[in-house]
């Protein structure tokens, strides 16, 4: 996946991403889902995204790298459920077109 993403070889980035879906499992989402940012290969983020979403519950008490993944290093206390909230409401406030922090005067 790193060659092809170098040398910007789409065919062959999609056939990564492809077989590497098929590979996703709980010790390796993560991992996986990084590379798929690092990599910009879009259809395993979107698959790894997806399957952190179908197995949230079991990801949240098998591994602490997905909550350090999801919360960062701000959650302090073991609420995940208020934590889960913050990071929606976080993530939706950043994504929200017109949503602006800074004014254009």
């Amino acid at each position: 996946m790193a060659a092809a993403s170098f040398f910007q070889l789409d065919g062959l980035l999609r056939f990564c991403e492809s077989r590497s879906s098929k590979l996703v499992d709980l010790d390796n989402v993560v991992s996986m889902y990084i590379h798929a940012k690092v990599y910009n290969a879009l259809y395993l983020l979107e698959y790894c995204q997806g399957f952190l979403l179908q197995n949230m519950v079991a990801l949240l008490t098998y591994d602490d790298s997905v909550r350090k993944l999801i919360f960062g290093k701000k959650l302090h206390n073991h609420d995940v459920l208020s934590g889960l909230l913050l990071t929606l409401q976080t993530r939706v406030r950043e994504k929200t077109p017109g949503n602006k922090t800074t004014n254009k005067s």
